[in-house]
Formats: structure tokens, C-alpha cells, sequence
């Protein structure tokens, strides 16, 4: 099972005295206050945010109710704590910004014990425990979008995300699999250490990222080889709120020493991903269209390519026009002992908003050919329900 947005098979414990969090923490600010203070601005459209405090509770069912490795229902619950706080705020320079994540997870495993699929048929299905999740410091530079961001960072929360793909439960429509079932990946539910560097102007967004290739040592962020990653993004209209969005990236995973390491080769890849907004379909209010393509060297990768694609139509149901439906299929080949393997999920979801604070959602996937492990295994008929508490 690959690691994606929302799972990992990374062990489940940190504490904020790790030195790698020191050091690009204490290193960011170092040159930030160094910094003559006509440098440390922020574009003119900038407003510094205010003390931002957010606790979300995340709790499902998953449900195997056929075919996989085992027929059964197991729960899954993740809370999450987050705060930030604004350099500006603190009587200090502008510009800069602190931000803390912490997180509890409580997972069955359900890709582990019941499906036995390699892309994750939930993404919030992690290693339990209580962990630091994110921890990092980002600074802008001048009048312009230019920011640097280190600690430890979630390379998904910036790289590769899919827009209007966040109500999708598949772990692979969240970071595609060519990335992270290829290399050990700074991403949920333990990151790295790392940093960004990022800009941006009219229409366009360019970031390049350096993290620690073994994000579970945190304690040692450049002993262990490095994962080099850059994104280039096209947004045609407003910003925020653009019926086209292109991104094109790649990276890097360099490993001098996988023996003694133990972990995969160096390698690289590719991804591109597509949004655009559609004529709404079957009465919607709005309706997106989204693609994502990931593709690695065969010869070295588990997971060479990858296909993600799906709809999001808002507004479906008559004086629902905050709920969406999607549906979207997601394609990963895997590399077995008799070649590759092509597992595909097929997934159906409706986000039913009840509120500010509260939403339910039912999921059905059906996974055919699942490789997550050695052996074959049935097609499987998966079904999640999830309820969002966010106060």
C-alpha cells in the first residue's frame, strides 16, 4: 500500500525537540530577522492574517462487503488541532508566519486487513497514535509572492494537490502513487523536514521543494539521501476561482546508499495534472472536470504509471447548493513478480452538508484486481462512511 495523502506506513511517534525541526526552524527565522526590514514585506494585496485556531474530527466506517482479503468493518478517526500566528502579530517583522499541527489517529487499517488494495481505499487510514504533524515557518520577501516555508512540511498540502478532488476517499487522487509508492515521501501522516521556496505572478505559480529522504528520522534530515521536487501551475481567470487550472511538475529522489539503507533506489518521475470547469451536467450548479497522470521509470519503480480522473458537481440536489457528488476512477499499475499489475477503483461519493460545522458522507468504491500484497486477491466492494466535525 503506497503511501498517499492520507495513509502512511510510517511509524506513528515524534516530539518537537527533534534537531532537523531545529535546525530549518531556528535557521528560517535566523534569516529572516537578519534580514533588513525593507526585504521582509509581503505583496501589496497582502493582509496579515489573524491568530488562526482550527480542531477538526474526521471519523468513518469502512466496510468490506465483498471479495478483498476479509469481509468485516473496521473505524477510522483522525483529529487534528492546527494553529497560526503571524510574525506581525507578535510585535516582530512582517511578513512571517508560524504554524503548528498536531494530530491524533485511530485507524483499523483498512487497506491492510480487509481490502488488500495498493492505492488506500481511505485516505485518512494512518499508523495510530499522537504525533506532530505539521511545524513550520513561512516568510515573504519584498512586495511581491516570493515566501520561503521550512519545518516539517506535508509536501501534498503544496505539491500535486488536485483541485476539487478533496471529497475523494482514495488515497491516490490526493498524491499520486508514481510519487509516493515509489519513494519514501514527506507527506501524511509524518513528514519530514524540509523547505519551499515559491512565487507567483498574474496567472502563474512556480515552487521548488528540498525534503529529507527518510521523513521518519526527523532527527537526521540530511543523512539518509534528499527528495527534490518542482511544480510549475497555470490558472486561467481569477485565482481563486478559475474554470482552468494546469500543473506540471517533477522530482527527484536521490538514495547513495539503499543498501545499507534499506530502503528503494534513486528515482524520478513526472506528473500533470487538469481542472477545468464543465457546463453544469444533470441540473448542478457547478460542475469540474479533473485529471491527474504520474509516470516513473519502469525498471526501478513498483508503481510506474499512474490515471486519475473524476467530476465534482455542487448543487446536484434542489436546494442542496453546498453539497457535492463525484465520481471519479483511479488506475495505478503495480509491478508483481509475473509484470504489471493494473489495480483500478471506481468510487461514488456524496458530501452532504448539515451545517458549518458538520457533513456526512457516504462512499462506495469497487476495486478491481487489488495488489497490495503478494498474492492475488478478489475484486472488492467497498463501502465508508465518514462524518466531518470541524469547530
Amino acid at each position: 500500500m503506497h503511501s498517499g495523502r492520507a495513509h502512511s506506513s510510517l511509524s506513528p511517534s515524534t516530539t518537537t525537540s527533534d534537531r532537523s525541526l531545529r535546525l530549518l526552524w531556528t535557521a528560517a527565522v535566523f534569516i529572516s530577522a537578519s534580514l533588513p526590514a525593507s526585504l521582509l514585506a509581503a505583496p501589496h494585496h497582502y493582509v496579515a492574517p489573524a491568530t488562526s485556531f482550527n480542531l477538526n474530527v474526521t471519523t468513518e466506517t469502512v466496510s468490506d462487503l465483498s471479495g478483498g482479503l476479509a469481509q468485516g468493518t473496521v473505524q477510522d478517526t483522525l483529529v487534528d488541532a492546527s494553529i497560526g500566528l503571524g510574525t506581525q502579530e507578535l510585535g516582530l517583522w512582517y511578513g512571517g508566519w508560524f504554524w503548528v499541527d498536531l494530530q491524533h489517529i485511530d485507524s483499523g487499517n483498512p487497506s491492510g486487513t480487509l481490502v488488500g488494495d495498493f492505492q488506500g481505499a481511505s485516505n485518512i487510514a494512518a499508523p495510530p497514535g499522537n504525533r506532530v504533524y505539521e511545524f513550520w515557518f513561512r516568510q515573504y520577501f519584498g512586495h511581491s509572492n516570493l515566501k520561503l516555508r521550512a519545518g516539517y512540511i506535508d509536501l501534498n498540502n503544496y505539491f500535486a494537490q488536485v483541485p476539487y478532488a478533496d471529497q475523494v476517499s482514495n488515497a491516490s487522487l490526493g498524491l499520486t502513487p508514481t510519487i509516493s509508492g515509489n519513494a519514501p515521501t514527506s507527506t501524511y501522516a509524518k513528514p519530514g523536514a524540509g523547505m519551499i521556496l515559491s512565487d507567483g505572478w498574474a496567472k502563474w505559480q512556480m515552487q521548488l521543494g528540498l525534503f529529507q529522504g527518510h521523513p521518519q528520522a526527523r532527527d537526521q534530515p540530511f543523512g539518509h539521501g534528499y527528495m527534490a521536487i518542482g511544480e510549475i501551475e497555470y490558472r486561467a481567470g481569477s485565482w481563486s476561482d478559475a474554470p482552468q487550472i494546469y500543473k506540471l511538475g517533477a522530482w527527484q529522489y536521490s538514495q547513495p546508499d539503499p543498501v545499507s539503507e534499506g530502503g528503494p533506489p534513486s528515482n524520478w518521475g513526472t506528473y500533470a495534472i487538469w481542472s477545468q470547469l464543465l457546463e453544469p451536467l444533470f441540473g448542478s450548479t457547478q460542475t469540474h472536470m479533473f485529471i491527474q497522470i504520474g509516470a516513473s521509470p519502469p525498471q526501478v519503480s513498483p508503481s510506474p504509471y499512474y490515471l486519475g480522473d473524476g467530476l465534482a458537481l455542487r448543487g446536484l440536489v434542489k436546494n442542496r447548493p453546498q453539497d457535492i457528488f463525484s465520481i471519479s476512477v483511479s488506475r495505478v499499475w503495480v509491478r508483481t513478480a509475473t509484470g504489471l499489475r493494473p489495480e483500478t477503483s471506481y468510487e461514488v461519493n456524496y458530501l452532504w452538508n448539515l451545517g458549518s460545522h458538520l457533513a456526512l458522507q457516504p462512499d462506495l468504491q469497487y476495486i478491481t484486481q487489488p495488489s497490495g500484497t503478494t498474492r492475488p486477491v478478489p475484486d472488492a466492494f467497498v463501502a465508508i462512511l465518514r462524518l466531518y466535525i470541524g469547530l
